[in-house]
């Protein structure tokens, strides 16, 4: 058996969600599956944290609709910023497979509510930088 000088690097996702049950159960999943987690529960809040980590998170999990900076704002800005536009988004949403499509460089789509299997789908995806079909609610 051979022992790791050095710890594994574990991808870092940032969750942005307004609803606080919905942020917990999403975070409590990732981190369970060896993801580092942080949450924002908007998108200002959400972009005030990516100019705060470092290093910045591997991938963003975005809801698009939130009261205090919505999704798609938050993923205008981030592509502005040449220090995080390299970030892939996930971008997820109750509001139906229309509004999904409205971010259309999205890495993936995920349509709420939505099982364990399809986010971690999407989200190694997201880390592949390749696309994966929007997911519903199956498990």
């Amino acid at each position: 058996m051979r022992v790791q000088d050095e710890p594994i690097c574990k991808p870092g996702v940032l969750v942005v969600d307004d609803d606080l049950a919905t942020a917990v159960a999403i975070c409590s999943v990732l981190e369970g599956e060896g993801y580092e987690v942080l949450a924002a529960f908007g998108g200002d809040l959400a972009w005030d944290a990516l100019q705060m980590t470092t290093p910045t998170p591997d991938v963003l999990l975005v809801d698009l609709m939130m009261p205090d900076g919505d999704g798609w704002s938050l993923v205008e800005r981030l592509r502005e910023d040449p220090g995080v536009a390299r970030i892939p988004v996930v971008v997820m949403t109750a509001g139906g497979t229309r509004l999904l499509e409205t971010v259309p460089d999205a890495a993936a789509h995920l349509q709420k509510p939505f099982g364990v299997q399809p986010l971690l789908e999407a989200l190694q995806a997201a880390l592949r930088n390749t696309a994966v079909p929007s997911s519903g609610s199956t498990n």
